[in-house]
């Protein structure tokens, strides 16, 4: 989100299945993940509708890149050779660098810092030599938690790799750079996100409790209408 706009965000989580609300004066917007369903719900609370995304969806798009490509791969072959790489320049300038991975790295900046009620240590984040982020973990028995509780978010993230292959550099669930090279297991209680060197959005935790949830809160509102997304 912008600097200029506040969204605040709940997150729920059961074993399979993640009910994320965000809301300010403008949007209220809830995203429903369901593992055992192998789906999630985007929906607009405002205009009370609905997309339904698979994981069926979400292969058929995939396919239908990967086809899309070959068959600019095939019709490519009857060009002029240099046209042929006129295009081959032009493609590889737009397609997603999937074979060029980033130099991600994570420096340890302070420690037992405070952030709100939690003890935390302070991490740069840096993509090919870049500043992209600020982060602030604080370790699971601090808060109560261990990585069972909240394992989903890590199935959630292989749902939408599917898509394209990629996922955040920074973001992956278990922060096994930090546990391999810091020895801390850990999720965020703050962090900083930068572009160019300026701040361009700032996510920080307020609170984390453990409870039990109503079953309704990871069901669709009764009476929302489904729209239909664009066809695969």
């Amino acid at each position: 989100p912008s600097m200029n706009m506040k969204m605040n965000s709940e997150i729920r989580i059961e074993k399979d299945r993640i009910c994320i609300n965000s809301a300010n004066d403008r949007r209220n917007i809830t995203i429903i993940f369901r593992l055992d369903k192998q789906l999630y719900w985007i929906i607009d609370n405002n205009s009370k509708t609905y997309q339904e995304i698979t994981k069926e969806d979400m292969n058929k798009l995939k396919t239908k890149m990967d086809n899309a490509q070959k068959m600019m791969e095939e019709q490519m072959k009857n060009l002029p050779a240099a046209q042929q790489e006129m295009m081959k320049k032009m493609m590889a300038d737009r397609a997603p660098k999937q074979h060029d991975q980033p130099k991600v790295e994570l420096k340890l900046k302070a420690k037992d810092v405070k952030i709100n009620q939690w003890s935390c240590t302070q991490f740069e984040g840096l993509v090919d030599g870049e500043k992209k982020q600020d982060l602030w973990i604080t370790e699971n028995k601090t808060v109560g938690l261990n990585e069972n509780d909240y394992s989903v978010l890590k199935e959630m993230e292989e749902f939408f790799k599917s898509k394209s292959n990629q996922s955040s550099p920074f973001f992956s669930t278990g922060f096994d750079r930090l546990e391999n090279e810091y020895g801390i297991s850990g999720i965020p209680v703050k962090a900083i996100t930068y572009s160019k060197g300026k701040p361009i959005s700032i996510m920080e935790v307020k609170e984390i409790t453990k409870q039990d949830f109503n079953a309704s809160i990871f069901e669709l509102p009764a009476g929302y209408q489904k729209q239909e997304i664009p066809s695969y």
